[in-house]
């Protein structure tokens, strides 16, 4: 527990490596006036309460004022949820790493604010989805990418785009011909996730657009035969 927060009188540090201390708790306003903050390593520690949304007092946003930050190592902490606004303002962050922990779905908007973001380690989590809605503002400027060993969802939703986006990047993806491989459905289990075809996605998009309006047609033309019927009724 670092509270009351040790770093305020160092409004001039650069570097801060409290890894590898179990620390469980800490405030949001830990790092509060160390705007000359570059590189900032939390690996190993036991973080993940504070980024829950059912806890006390909602999550704790303890990177909220940190301008300067360009290296940022979260590395097995636990985290399996992140809130959508943790990283709002780390415009220079460069360097992202959040291997080993167990973070599954990501909240769209996540990384909005991380467009200069030139490494990213997602590798060892539990991560099925990798959509543009997400990853987009972070990729358009990566030159690595980390995100092997997790059970990626080969679906036309949940991996179409990335593996449209490894198939063209020029960034560089260690086990890109090994690690990244599809746990379901269980037909492309055990499947490269760059070989994902995903033609069928483009092939099925005018039908489901076609059951949408069918679909809505459809429950208009009850809404009319309903109200018709009580509107025969009420004249009755």
């Amino acid at each position: 527990d670092l509270s009351p927060s040790p770093f305020h009188p160092l409004q001039n540090l650069t570097v801060l490596d409290i890894s590898n201390n179990n620390i469980a708790n800490i405030k949001d306003d830990l790092f509060d006036g160390l705007h000359k903050l570059d590189i900032l390593d939390l690996q190993h520690n036991n973080l993940a309460r504070l980024w829950k949304h059912a806890n006390p007092g909602g999550p704790v946003l303890f990177l909220k004022d940190l301008p300067k930050l360009r290296v940022l190592n979260l590395k097995s902490n636990g985290f399996d949820e992140i809130p959508v606004q943790v990283f709002k303002g780390l415009f220079q962050l460069n360097d992202l790493d959040l291997g080993s922990n167990n973070l599954n779905l990501l909240p769209a908007a996540l990384f909005d604010d991380q467009v200069s973001l030139n490494s990213l380690n997602l590798q060892k989590n539990l991560i099925t989805s990798v959509e543009e809605k997400v990853f987009g503002p972070a990729f358009k400027s990566l030159r690595k990418l980390e995100m092997d060993s997790n059970p990626f969802d080969c679906t036309c939703e949940s991996i179409a785009w990335f593996a449209g986006w490894l198939n063209v990047t020029q960034a560089h993806i260690p086990g890109l011909q090994s690690q990244y491989i599809c746990n379901t459905p269980p037909k492309y289990h055990g499947s490269l996730v760059l070989h994902f075809d995903s033609s069928a996605c483009k092939d099925s998009a005018p039908f489901k657009l076609l059951f949408v309006i069918t679909t809505t047609v459809v429950m208009l033309l009850i809404f009319i035969v309903l109200l018709a019927h009580f509107e025969g009724w009420r004249i009755a």
